[in-house]
């Protein structure tokens, strides 16, 4: 995948000089009001910087006019020719690109153009789609406006309400966001890390950071790992920065991620039918159960289920397991995370549910079989 910025180019990308129309232009009012938003080409010409609404401009860019039907149509070029050498497109900051957004951030700028009918997206994913219909969108997205680019086209949206969840959220108002939102997580990409975000490790904390990765791991979507996680790195190199701080692997975190890589490998992972599991009372006033997240998936003969303490405490509780209709003599559940083999009699799992104790931030990651 090729990481496409479709908002700005660089100050001295060709097109501003051949091609300043396809960027927006800074009249005397706006520069005079506005003076950190615009630079002076060689050809004394005054062009805006790149920007996102909530922070000052990108002052080593120059932004594009979305309202400009010559910008679109040379940007939906370029896609056509990375299509033709790549399998998909990272699409930054995609939201900026929306007609409402867009027309919000540089509405007092460009009175001049026509709001245009259609979304960039729309057109952009429907003319690369019909000459490769396989190849891959994925937007990274925020400010709630991830179904809305879906709609678009985009195969799979950055899960940042999930990231700021698992970061600040309790594991009731998790298991809440994942119930309500199963459709929408199918297409959603899920992360604990990445360019912008500082490092998992310092940001959750080493233990919370792995019961997190086994989260986003084992949910439907597509999962992204940021380089330098599966080794535990802790400091966050800023994307101007030319060489990275070297930093000593964490054996304990490698080998976790080498685990979980294996046991996520398998299909039932992504081909498998997802569903929520529900998890009650161990006895009567304990309510730790409540921290325990679980789910399970099914694929052909296999049976996955995924369990979590999401939580800073000790955690007990009985997970109601659906019953093969076949006569069973025991109940099997590897723990693919430790090896250990739990053996149970299908009538005490049938008539008080699967007992789970778990330690704060522990997982058991159950391949289930019977005999």
């Amino acid at each position: 995948m090729l990481d496409f910025i479709p908002n700005h180019l660089a100050v001295d990308h060709p097109w501003t000089f051949s091609h300043r129309g396809r960027f927006i232009q800074g009249k005397y009012a706006d520069v005079h009001n506005h003076p950190d938003w615009f630079f002076i080409t060689k050809k004394e010409i005054y062009l805006a910087h790149g920007r996102d609404p909530n922070f000052p401009p990108w002052t080593d860019t120059a932004q594009i006019n979305f309202y400009s039907i010559d910008s679109r149509g040379a940007l939906i070029d370029e896609l056509l020719r990375i299509a033709e050498v790549a399998d998909g497109v990272r699409c930054d900051m995609a939201m900026l690109a929306l007609n409402d957004v867009f027309g919000n951030v540089w509405g007092e700028v460009i009175t001049s153009y026509l709001r245009p009918e259609t979304e960039f997206w729309a057109e952009a994913i429907g003319q690369v789609k019909q000459r490769r219909p396989n190849f891959l969108f994925l937007a990274e997205v925020y400010w709630g406006l991830e179904k809305k680019v879906q709609e678009l086209g985009f195969d799979f949206t950055y899960n940042k309400q999930l990231y700021d969840r698992l970061r600040l959220s309790s594991a009731g108002e998790i298991r809440n966001y994942l119930l309500s939102g199963a459709l929408y997580l199918k297409r959603s990409a899920h992360f604990i890390e990445n360019h912008d975000e500082p490092r998992a490790v310092t940001t959750f904390g080493q233990e919370r950071s792995l019961a997190a990765a086994i989260i986003i791991s084992t949910i439907p979507g597509l999962r992204i790992f940021h380089d330098g996680q599966f080794m535990g790195y802790r400091v966050h190199i800023p994307v101007q920065m030319v060489r990275e701080s070297k930093e000593v692997p964490d054996s304990s975190i490698m080998q976790f991620y080498e685990r979980l890589m294996v046991i996520g490998s398998s299909p039932a992972f992504h081909d498998g039918e997802w569903n929520p599991m529900e998890v009650n009372h161990a006895w009567q006033g304990n309510e730790s159960y409540q921290n325990l997240l679980a789910w399970s998936w099914h694929y052909a003969a296999e049976t996955k289920i995924v369990i979590v303490n999401y939580s800073p405490n000790p955690a007990q509780g009985r997970l109601k397991v659906p019953l093969p209709e076949a006569n069973i003599g025991r109940m099997l559940f590897l723990d693919e995370l430790t090896g250990t083999t739990y053996i149970r009699d299908p009538d005490e799992v049938s008539s008080q549910g699967l007992y789970i104790a778990l330690e704060p931030y522990h997982a058991h990651l159950f391949d289930m079989t019977t005999d």
